[in-house]
């Protein structure tokens, strides 16, 4: 009878072990999930700020070449004002 006793605490000793590591495993895989998801909202928003740079950066290319045709545009003008 204490033989018998002494498995079924041992069994359940095993089973406790069995699902402490099944537990642990899970949580890793929670914490591992958890962690793959957070970067993929960091790269996305990596992605938009590469993305709005790239459009303020065509923005001020525009800006500059605007400037420059007004400045041609206007440069005959402010001759004539110079010379009069």
């Amino acid at each position: 009878m204490n033989n018998v006793f002494k498995n079924q605490d041992i069994r359940g000793i095993i089973l406790s072990k069995k699902k402490q590591m099944i537990d642990e495993e899970v949580l890793l895989e929670l914490l591992l999930n958890e962690s793959h998801f957070r970067h993929k909202i960091m790269l996305a928003e990596l992605k938009k700020t590469i993305e709005e740079i790239k459009r303020l950066k065509k923005l001020c290319v525009m800006s500059s070449v605007i400037n420059m045709k007004i400045l041609t545009a206007l440069q005959p003008l402010l001759m004539k004002m110079i010379v009069n």
